[in-house]
């Protein structure tokens, strides 16, 4: 377990984050093989997850570790890439140059219908 001055700040940032992304007690139990009293519990301060569940919360919101703990107030490290992006990014790489192009492609039109070319992103 994480040292209790580490931990103080992580009953409130999964409470918040739970409630912000309107993610019940049961689903994020039945996410970690939970019951929802242990994620109430958790949020109450009575328990601390383990290292591993406190990853698996981190993956479940995409967010790090720290911020969990309260060591960061910053939900993503900055110039990294979220999970999703990162799936997306392997799935990519796995195709052929013919099915990049059409996904570039498919990409542009998304970008042209809202009136934003590649340049203007951000």
């Amino acid at each position: 377990m994480v040292g209790d001055d580490m931990m103080s700040r992580f009953p409130e940032r999964l409470k918040e984050l739970r409630k912000s992304r309107n993610i019940s007690q049961q689903k994020l139990g039945a996410y970690l093989n939970y019951g929802y009293t242990a994620i109430a519990n958790y949020e109450s301060g009575r328990n601390e997850p383990s290292f591993d569940t406190l990853m698996k919360i981190a993956v479940f919101f995409d967010v790090t570790v720290d911020y969990l703990i309260g060591l960061s107030d910053e939900p993503m490290i900055m110039n990294t890439i979220s999970i999703s992006e990162t799936r997306l990014l392997e799935m990519y790489r796995k195709l052929n140059e013919e099915n990049k192009q059409i996904i570039m492609e498919m990409v542009g039109i998304i970008f042209e219908k809202r009136g934003k070319g590649f340049d203007e992103i951000g």
